[in-house]
């Protein structure tokens, strides 16, 4: 999963600050300015509305962070979460394994046997030695069944628990694989609307942060913002 995390631009300390010093000395940024033309009112009243802006979108920006942040955290446990379901599945392969070997020698046996009764029902000859060897052979087919019954059953067993755990990690898998594409496609969003931002504030601190206006002038605007 490949996560890639955009940090915010730090914004200028006090560019949302107004400091109340002189008549002509004032700038939106918070710093003082003793050059450079005053701004209009019509200059200042739209620099003011933009910085107002600015900050709306930067919250925005901010909150979107965090939201993807908090998000990325939780896909991210839940990949973790995973491996325990991924060690039952390698565990349970590998008993499918070990029980195929078991069912390869049991099926040498059962052939083994098949050709020691095949040889017993050519035999024509009787005696004690042919019915020890009938005797032998059936008690080794009752053992034969005995264990086929066994391994029928643990065949199961092993399929169905295997199925299901693969089932369920593939399912899950799946999942967290699309919020993972999902959460990545988000912060591209994410970081392009993070720089149209940064571009804004830039633009905003170039051409109204730091230039110097009338105290008297923002008090109107400001008075007719309410």
């Amino acid at each position: 999963m490949n996560f890639h995390k955009t940090s915010l631009a730090t914004v200028v300390v006090g560019m949302f600050g107004i400091a109340a010093v002189g008549a002509t000395a004032q700038t939106l940024d918070g710093k003082t300015s003793s050059s450079g033309k005053v701004m209009t009112i019509n200059e200042l009243r739209a620099c003011i509305k933009q910085q107002s802006g600015l900050k709306t979108e930067r919250t925005e920006v901010e909150k979107r962070r965090a939201e993807l942040d908090a998000e990325r955290i939780e896909i991210t446990r839940e990949g973790e979460a995973l491996q325990p379901l991924r060690d039952k599945v390698q565990a349970r392969t590998e008993a499918a394994k070990a029980f195929n070997e078991r069912m390869k020698a049991f099926s040498e046996r059962v052939k083994a046997f098949q050709e020691k009764q095949a040889a017993l029902a050519e035999n024509t000859r009787s005696g004690p030695i042919v019915e020890r060897q009938r005797k032998e052979l059936e008690k080794e087919q009752r053992e034969l069944q005995s264990l086929e019954a066994s391994t029928n059953a643990e065949a199961k067993s092993i399929t169905e628990g295997l199925e299901q755990s693969v089932k369920e990690l593939n399912q899950r898998g799946e999942l967290q694989q699309k919020a993972a594409a999902s959460w990545n496609e988000r912060n591209k969003q994410w970081e392009t609307q993070s720089a149209a931002y940064e571009d804004k504030r830039v633009d905003w601190t170039a051409n109204c942060g730091g230039r110097r206006y009338r105290e008297d002038d923002e008090k109107a605007i400001r008075a007719e913002m309410k």
